[in-house]
């Protein structure tokens, strides 16, 4: 490799466009492809990622036409792919492909080949940057257990993503107090509580098996049992409640935040999961009334809560109940039973 080409490289390494978690991953992929194409004098390529979540390959950048079946073999072989003039490298992640770079136009010499893995690396803390960011509305606004991950990528069937009844737990959690406590601080010390407030919540969701579905304001939504089945989810969801409960503690004193603490409510049952959205951005999430029950739960729980239907209770019942004092659930016409998890 020559020494100009080590020297802009280095500068790609460094810009903010390459680190800046609050880019998109395409307008990055796209910049790579660009000096890709431009050093190594082809006018074909493209930079491919992996969803995970629909379980198919997705172009971030191209230019001309990608040979498919290349691509397919160095993302399935895990290993660099030659066909004539084109080469395909697996962008790997802690030893997991999550994406190939794909050019054609020429026979590929040494020298080229070590230039396409030095922007794999780059790639490859590009991605684990955006796969770690918790920014509100990253392209990665879903988390989901690695090895839950895994088993969506070995189902290629993708049933799971297309439309279909799930039995599962609903968990809200909102953080009281947060609207007072944004209207006196700053806009970075807000979002520094956000982020922090998230991090927490979600490490302990996937610690138990869960999903996290989505946040709203200082809200997060998670599941448990979809996209896949799990077994006991009701008892994971009430077990990931009173953890965040007492993180939640750990927090409104970290930030001192005036009558902050934590309002949960979780609704068990049969619920309609898969992509919902536009052709152009669609979303994982669940539907149905039960989602409205966890959501109106947690709105009318008192705070440091954690508000539970029925079904919640029958499917965990080693934990000890209080009946709630909660008479109607808004947008409910027939009564609701509830109960308090006692502490």
């Amino acid at each position: 490799m020559t020494e100009q080409k080590e020297s802009e490289l280095e500068i790609i390494k460094k810009t903010d466009f390459i680190i800046d978690s609050n880019q998109e991953l395409s307008l990055k992929s796209e910049k790579i492809l660009q000096f890709l194409l431009k050093e190594l004098g082809v006018s074909t390529g493209a930079i491919i990622f992996h969803d995970p979540f629909q379980n198919n390959l997705n172009i971030l950048a191209a230019k001309g036409s990608a040979h498919n079946k290349v691509i397919d073999q160095a993302f399935r072989k895990k290993e660099t792919i030659e066909l004539g003039m084109e080469i395909a490298v697996p962008i790997s992640i802690r030893q997991k492909v999550f994406g190939v770079i794909y050019l054609s136009g020429k026979i590929f010499d040494n020298n080229d080949r070590e230039l396409i893995q030095s922007a794999e690396v780059v790639l490859d803390g590009t991605f684990s940057e955006e796969l770690k960011t918790s920014g509100l509305q990253s392209l990665f606004e879903k988390y989901v257990d690695e090895k839950i991950i895994k088993k969506m990528i070995d189902h290629p069937d993708n049933s799971h993503m297309s439309g279909e009844r799930h039995n599962c737990s609903i968990l809200f959690a909102d953080l009281s107090g947060f609207t007072k406590y944004s209207n006196s601080h700053a806009p970075e010390t807000t979002i520094t509580l956000l982020n922090f407030f998230y991090g927490k919540m979600s490490e302990i969701v996937l610690k138990h098996g869960g999903t996290v579905d989505k946040f709203i304001g200082d809200e997060i939504m998670a599941v448990y049992g979809s996209p896949l089945p799990q077994k006991g989810h009701a008892i994971s969801a009430i077990k990931s409640a009173i953890e965040m409960q007492k993180s939640a503690k750990y927090i409104v004193e970290k930030f001192n935040i005036p009558d902050g603490g934590l309002c949960v409510g979780i609704a068990t049952g049969v619920v309609i999961a898969g992509d919902v959205g536009s052709e152009k951005m669609k979303d994982y999430t669940v539907i149905g009334s039960k989602v409205n029950l966890a959501a109106r739960l947690t709105s009318a729980a008192p705070k440091n809560s954690i508000i539970v239907d029925l079904e919640t209770k029958n499917g965990a019942p080693d934990f000890k109940y209080l009946p709630s004092d909660l008479e109607e659930i808004r947008g409910f016409a027939q009564k609701v039973s509830t109960y308090k998890v006692a502490e």
